[in-house]
């Protein structure tokens, strides 16, 4: 049992008693009761912080978020119109279709099967070579007629300047090789192979 002094007579009394078994003086309390109070209420106290942090946090966080059916007060935002797609040019409808190119340069430089001609081509003019196989730029076939006439005959040239056939004493002549395609049949027409 905890033991504190009098404060009338200097005795020492227990803190349960109500007064002074010597000289009848009330102890004031030191144990017990007297601090029981004050744990309550910081409990309590820490208890309503809690709660107040825990309101806060749902509060803001409410006020952040997108609106949702499960956060129905934050207004929706306006809808962006959208804009309308840009109608293909001609180049775009070229890509696709040969007959709709403006001339034989965007034919060549759109026209996404083009590359078709020019391995075609060079097969064809391998296929003609009589010594040895011929050397080819990296990108054979590179060169063509200006003008519009390969759209409205169907035919197109594809010229190649800087190709190499060995010849009969197996030297190597830089050749001139001119190949007309037939873009409807998608075949190639005839070679053409001289030396420049």
């Amino acid at each position: 049992m905890p033991l504190a002094k009098c404060s009338a007579c200097g005795r020492e009394v227990s803190t349960q008693a109500a007064s002074c078994p010597n000289c009848g003086h009330p102890v004031a309390k030191s144990g017990g009761s007297e601090f029981a109070m004050p744990k309550q209420v910081a409990g309590l106290l820490a208890i309503l912080v809690v709660i107040g942090v825990v309101a806060f946090v749902i509060v803001g966080k409410q006020t952040s978020d997108p609106p949702t059916a499960q956060n129905p007060t934050t207004p929706p935002k306006p809808a962006t119109q959208a804009t309308p797609p840009k109608p293909p040019t001609q180049a775009d409808l070229c890509r696709s279709d040969w007959t709709k190119c403006a001339d034989n340069e965007q034919l060549v430089n759109n026209y996404r099967n083009w590359s078709d001609v020019q391995v075609d081509c060079q097969y064809a003019a391998n296929e003609r070579a009589k010594y040895g196989n011929p050397d080819w730029p990296w990108i054979p076939f590179g060169s063509f007629y200006a003008g519009n006439n390969y759209i409205s005959s169907g035919i197109a040239t594809a010229i190649e300047t800087d190709a190499q056939f060995s010849n009969g004493f197996g030297a190597k002549v830089h050749s001139r090789v001119t190949c007309r395609y037939d873009l409807r049949a998608k075949r190639v027409m005839d070679v053409n192979i001289s030396p420049r």
